[in-house]
């Protein structure tokens, strides 16, 4: 819940300084797009096909339908040229690479291997001046050895399902992120969750809600 409400603070900030275009990379299920994206703005949500079926089928039972403001495009994330392929699904659905967008991809990273993470990188690097990035990862040494209080996790996701595949070190996300030509702003985790959303909640707080530290959130802007 801490994660999600990061995100949309965060999304709602950069329509707040006139971006108008929201692009989500792995959408899944997320609501964001329909709830935050203004009159006169443009999200576009990418994922699997199998996904992007599923959620025109729950959109289209709900009033209204799938918004005009939102486009939903089939991208398989582990394609050899990612780059080229997100860069022409946008294009055909309107997006406009030479203004500023908003960028998320949340919970997706773990999931992709070191190329694909790479590959995104690749495209996102021609994003317009201007633009903002939001991406979340999971602790590097999380994925090696476990640990952080979450053995289940690291059994279902890393040991026995394997779908969890990449992770990084904090102190090497700004390294990263600048060979791609961003900026990191900030990363979120547990502690800055707690102060942020928990602290503030008075009585909420004293019940000792917990906020996994496995997985950490990026802000990054394009200069």
């Amino acid at each position: 819940m801490c994660r999600k409400r990061y995100a949309d603070d965060k999304v709602a900030e950069a329509f707040g300084a006139g971006i108008e275009q929201l692009v989500v990379l792995g959408a899944g299920l997320d609501t964001r797009a329909c709830r935050l994206t203004p009159p006169g703005g443009r999200a576009y949500e990418l994922d699997l096909p199998v996904n992007v079926a599923g959620k025109r089928q729950g959109l289209r039972a709900l009033p209204g339908g799938v918004p005009e403001r939102v486009r939903l495009i089939e991208v398989d994330f582990e394609t050899a040229e990612l780059a080229d392929v997100l860069a022409t699904a946008l294009a055909v659905h309107g997006f406009e690479a030479d203004r500023p967008a908003v960028f998320v991809w949340e919970a997706v990273t773990q999931y992709l291997s070191e190329e694909a993470v790479h590959a995104a990188l690749a495209f996102l690097s021609r994003a317009a001046p201007g633009s903002r990035l939001l991406f979340t990862y999971v602790l590097a040494d999380f994925l090696h050895s476990g640990g952080h209080g979450a053995a289940a996790l690291h059994e279902e996701f890393v040991t026995k399902r394997r779908v969890w595949r990449f992770g990084l070190v904090p102190d090497e996300v700004g390294a990263l992120l600048g060979r791609y030509g961003w900026i990191e702003r900030e990363q979120v985790g547990g502690a800055e969750y707690r102060h942020r959303y928990l602290a503030p909640a008075g009585e909420l707080a004293a019940r000792e809600l917990t906020v996994s530290d496995l997985e950490r959130f990026v802000e990054a802007v394009k200069p």
